[in-house]
């Protein structure tokens, strides 16, 4: 009888101590794991990107074809000088062509960088594998600033469907930003309330420009 008592009190406070209404810390602490997981899987976008060695610009063509085979045809291209100007270009099945105006004689390396959601121009132009050469090439999942635009947009008119679709309890709220090296930012906002606890953890993530620059920005994100 007295064993039985005890397993019963046991169990209550069990229960209370993980269930008890007015707190949410557990609840609130182990969503950032959900948050951080699911806003990166909804905004993230592959990647190629390829450093590319000019052989001493020594020919007349002004446009020419970068050789990328192996590449999805739904990609798109962005091609920058080593400085981080851009230079015209476009894709072509799996030719990326780029014009330079001016020549090649003074360009050494261009970055090239493929992804879905980037947007070119139409261009042909020479395809001579001998003008340069692929030092090297990378295929990552990075965020993607037109999609956390997106889901931004998704968040404000669809919270209640966002945190079901996320696996987070009604009882608990969210906001998230991401701030640029530059300083700016893409962010969603919500009263919180004064009276609560609000926590607060941040992530360091590279993100895709909708200009094809890839950069390091911070995501973070509060809960309570």
């Amino acid at each position: 009888m007295i064993l039985s008592f005890v397993i019963f009190m046991i169990a209550i406070g069990f229960a209370f101590y993980f269930f008890r209404p007015g707190d949410n810390s557990r609840l609130v602490e182990s969503s950032f794991s959900y948050l951080f997981r699911e806003i990166e899987k909804n905004a993230s976008s592959e990647v190629l990107t390829y450093s590319i060695k000019i052989n001493n610009g020594s020919f007349s063509d002004k446009v020419i074809g970068f050789n990328v085979s192996g590449s999805s045809l739904d990609y798109h291209s962005k091609v920058f000088r080593t400085n981080g100007d851009e230079i015209e270009s476009g894709k072509n099945g799996e030719i990326v062509f780029a014009n330079s105006p001016e020549g090649w004689n003074y360009t050494d390396f261009v970055d090239l960088v493929l992804a879905e959601e980037l947007n070119d121009s139409t261009y042909t132009g020479t395809i001579n594998e001998d003008y340069y050469k692929i030092s090297s090439s990378l295929k990552k999942d990075v965020l993607s600033e037109k999609k956390l635009r997106r889901l931004k947009i998704f968040y404000e008119n669809n919270y209640t469907k966002i945190k079901k679709q996320f696996n987070i309890p009604n009882r608990v709220n969210f906001i998230f930003d991401f701030r640029f090296s530059d300083g700016s930012e893409i962010n969603v906002e919500q009263n919180v309330p004064k009276n609560l606890e609000v926590l607060v953890q941040n992530k360091r993530l590279e993100m895709l420009r909708e200009s094809g620059a890839i950069e390091f920005g911070e995501l973070t994100i509060k809960v309570w």
